[in-house]
């Protein structure tokens, strides 16, 4: 997993939920390798910035 600055992960029942930003455009991911390529899943995002 990655998780950018300014963002979380919400986990429920052990499993990942949503990401929850607290700035504009900040979000979480699932990472993989496949084949030598890095794959980058976003996950759900609740953006809860003011901005």
């Amino acid at each position: 997993m990655a998780i950018e600055g300014e963002c979380a992960l919400h986990i429920k029942n052990g499993k990942v939920f949503s990401s929850i930003a607290f700035r504009k455009d900040k979000k979480s991911y699932l990472v993989n390798i496949k084949d030598k390529e890095i794959i980058e899943t976003q996950f759900d995002s609740v953006d809860i910035s003011s901005n």
